[in-house]
């Protein structure tokens, strides 16, 4: 097999567990771009933990030690930057196949610049990487065999888990689990924007409701209180619990299975190792997730107008 060149654009915290991850994995160049050398030297930190590498990583600064011809880019900057960075790097090099960090952006105008720059890839996907995971995959096989993947209540409730920057790793989950499209969103009963624990951006609580079409409804929940990050499956009286921070799944007979969940670095081994077989991802595909985002765009924005009225969107 020959060596294809994978290159991570942003290599801060999630950045950084992508290229944690690529050192797993065999037959790839692995290309760390940040133009920050302060990113660049904490991710040195952590790549330097790593006891068993089967590839090496090369970290830069500058644009100029990109090769032009990347197989796989997977784009890992803040959700302002996105648009910018493809665009400002479309002349650079030619990437075959795309993953980008969630949430995609924050306008309308940037989804639609986002997926005009990229029409000429071999594949994109966004990283919402629950449909992966052999939790929910398990999850999806008890709703099947049980014939209950419709018409479902859902909700997930947490405690400070970013519920503007992270609703689509759930309403992505939930379009895959019930093959339902997302319909719309209400905020009615979000809490006041605050700034978020990354500086220049902002989060807020409360209760995003959000309706599906084939009548499943998922209500998102993030409260201050310390509470357990759960994900309640109803239906007839009908009940599965997933405990995302512990792992177990349960009913009311008692626990089904128990399957933690996987984090970034150990999933992106996994994830490229089968996608140099197979050349596909189990994630979200950028048409459909350009779709959902144009919704929880909308939905947040509306929010965001009634307190900050002439500034964008500030989500990450």
């Amino acid at each position: 097999m020959s060596t294809k060149k994978v290159l991570v654009l942003g290599c801060g915290g999630i950045g950084s567990r992508y290229l944690q991850g690529l050192c797993s994995v065999e037959d790839i160049l692995t290309i760390g771009f940040d133009p920050s050398e302060v990113s660049l030297g904490r991710c040195k930190d952590i790549l330097g933990k790593v006891v068993s590498k089967k590839s090496e990583v090369y970290l830069t600064s500058s644009l100029n030690d990109i090769p032009k011809d990347i197989f796989l880019c997977i784009n890992a900057v803040t959700a302002n930057l996105r648009k910018e960075s493809i665009s400002m790097t479309e002349n650079i090099f030619y990437s075959q196949y795309w993953i980008l960090e969630k949430v995609l952006c924050q306008t309308i105008n940037d989804l639609s610049c986002i997926n005009k720059l990229l029409k000429t890839s071999k594949g994109t996907w966004i990283n919402t990487p629950r449909t992966s995971m052999e939790l929910y995959k398990k999850v999806k096989q008890l709703l099947i065999d049980g014939c209950n993947s419709n018409e479902l209540e859902i909700t997930v409730k947490g405690s400070n888990w970013g519920l503007a920057c992270n609703s689509i790793h759930y309403i992505d989950l939930i379009s895959w689990l019930t093959n339902e499209k997302l319909n719309c969103i209400n905020t009615d009963q979000l809490e006041k924007w605050g700034e978020a624990k990354r500086k220049g951006f902002y989060e807020t609580n409360g209760t995003l409701h959000c309706d599906f079409s084939g009548g499943t409804t998922l209500k998102l929940i993030d409260i201050p209180s310390e509470v357990n990050q759960t994900l309640v499956i109803n239906k007839n009286n009908a009940c599965i619990q997933i405990n995302e921070t512990t792992g177990d799944v349960t009913n009311e007979m008692g626990l089904l299975f128990h399957k933690p969940i996987v984090y970034q670095s150990k999933l992106t081994e996994h994830l490229v190792k089968n996608f140099l077989k197979t050349k596909s991802f189990p994630l979200i595909k950028l048409e459909e997730s350009i779709y959902t985002h144009k919704i929880l765009i909308e939905a947040l924005t509306s929010h965001w107008v009634r307190q900050f009225p002439k500034k964008v969107l500030q989500i990450t």
